[in-house]
């Protein structure tokens, strides 16, 4: 992993963006699915097996759990159902993303104190006794980079170096 993608992972807000920009991409999904699912045929498809081949069925009423036999000609409307079932699902599974990322973006942005903004936050006589790693003054980066891809700083060990 490079020095930019540690940088960008760790990064709070393009975290948010990256999430928001999934929220996007799922909701303009959810709106065209919708319009698909309206123009679909009304019921549901039910699919058999019989001496090794597929057999299809209309349900057309909630009641009925048998439906009615759709011919092997009539494949179009077989995969109308199947494609109408694909499509709630797909609604129903992209609404829970959606939730979630809500959910997730909502504490990000709640979370003042995120790693980038910590040592900022200190007295500056803490500050000028320790070795930051992350700082937010121009966006983000890792500040010793060179430090922890060592393993050692002045010829004392990583741990040893943050640590004492």
């Amino acid at each position: 992993m490079c020095k930019q993608e540690v940088t960008q992972a760790l990064n709070t807000d393009r975290i948010i963006k990256e999430l928001d920009a999934r929220k996007h991409e799922l909701s303009q999904a959810i709106a065209l699915v919708r319009k698909g699912v309206k123009k679909a045929r009304e019921g549901k498809l039910r699919i058999s097996h019989r001496k090794g081949s597929a057999q299809y069925y209309l349900i057309a009423d909630n009641g009925d759990t048998r439906g009615k036999y759709i011919k092997k000609e009539n494949i179009k409307l077989v995969k109308e159902l199947a494609q109408k079932d694909y499509l709630e699902k797909l609604i129903n599974r992209a609404e829970a993303e959606l939730s979630l990322l809500d959910s997730v973006i909502g504490k990000l942005k709640a979370c003042d104190a995120t790693p980038e903004s910590f040592y900022s936050e200190m007295h500056n006589d803490r500050k000028s006794l320790i070795s930051p790693i992350l700082l937010d003054d121009d966006g983000y980066r890792l500040h010793n980079l060179q430090m922890l891809n060592a393993g050692y700083h002045n010829g004392t060990p990583l741990f040893h170096a943050f640590f004492l």
